[in-house]
């Protein structure tokens, strides 16, 4: 933004100002002060607020054997070790929407950077370790044998009615609390 002034010294100063840098402009045109070196217009640019900080951007991605869908070794016919990969990469990617959709009034909680870092180490724990998950594949037809599958089936469906993108890490929980309390069965 080009502009005039003029100032004891100089009949006339041109200035060039990046208004991308500018948080507020202040445009005195007349009585102004006693402390004022002459008439005339008068201005006042407040800088924006950390213009001077390097900010940067990371992303690491990682993954193990868990994103495999040949799940071929007879530990892992009908369970995975560790959450699979997919069903964690809906999660994290549920959590923008929930912010963006305004649910609960949870993004405060969502840009709380202690939590996120907590569900980043608990995610890469989860992924890599060797707890017993159950797949969703059906033995059988049975009732008693699939419980928890259903449980999570019936869980799933009422949650994404009631909490739409809240219902995604709401049902992880369950699925990941389901299998342990099943993995006896499971394993």
């Amino acid at each position: 933004m080009p502009y005039n002034q003029t100032n004891a010294t100089t009949a006339l100063s041109v200035f060039m100002i990046n208004t991308g840098n500018v948080q507020e402009i202040t445009v005195d045109a007349g009585g102004l002060s006693a402390e004022a070196d002459t008439s005339g217009v008068r201005t006042n640019i407040i800088p924006k607020q950390g213009g001077n900080r390097f900010v940067g951007y990371f992303a690491g991605s990682y993954t193990n054997d868990n994103l495999q869908s040949v799940n071929i070794d007879d530990a892992q016919q009908f369970s995975f070790k560790g959450i699979p990969t997919p069903a964690a990469g809906i999660t994290i990617a549920s959590l923008p929407l929930i912010v963006y959709y305004q649910q609960f009034n949870l993004q405060e909680v969502l840009f709380n950077k202690w939590l996120l870092y907590g569900i980043i180490i608990l995610f890469a724990f989860l992924m890599m370790s060797n707890i017993p998950i159950m797949s969703m594949k059906f033995k059988d037809s049975t009732i008693k044998n699939n419980a928890p599958k259903i449980i999570i089936a019936i869980l799933a469906i009422a949650a994404a009615i009631a909490l739409k993108w809240v219902a995604i890490p709401v049902v992880l929980l369950a699925y990941v609390i389901v299998s342990l309390a099943f993995k006896n069965r499971i394993a």
